[in-house]
């Protein structure tokens, strides 16, 4: 797996089914002219902590700013279990409602 220099923020996640799974989906943002991107994983006894990477590409000579957001599959090392899924950059639980609900 390649890995850029940046640890990025997530913009989400897709809580598992159950929590014996050994593995969930998360949206990472990058540019629209990125060369590949993916995510770093680093798991504790307690956490599942989680940071964006992105590579630009080399030959792309311009490019507009836009941000795409792509799903990433995560495989973990051991089952998800009670552990909180963490954003890296930010230290908020991936799982939480990060926007309230418009009324």
């Amino acid at each position: 797996m390649g890995g850029g220099q940046d640890l990025l923020p997530l913009e989400g996640a897709d809580p598992p089914a159950s929590s014996d799974a050994e593995g969930l989906t998360v949206q990472v943002g990058h540019g629209d002219c990125d060369a590949d991107f993916g995510v770093w994983v680093k798991e504790t006894e307690d956490l599942v902590i989680l940071g964006g990477w992105s590579v630009p590409d080399p030959e792309a000579e311009v490019c507009n700013d836009m941000l795409v957001i792509d799903p990433v599959e995560v495989e973990l090392d051991a089952e998800l279990g009670g552990r909180v899924v963490v954003d890296a950059v930010h230290g908020t639980d991936l799982f939480e409602e990060r926007f309230p609900p418009l009324d």
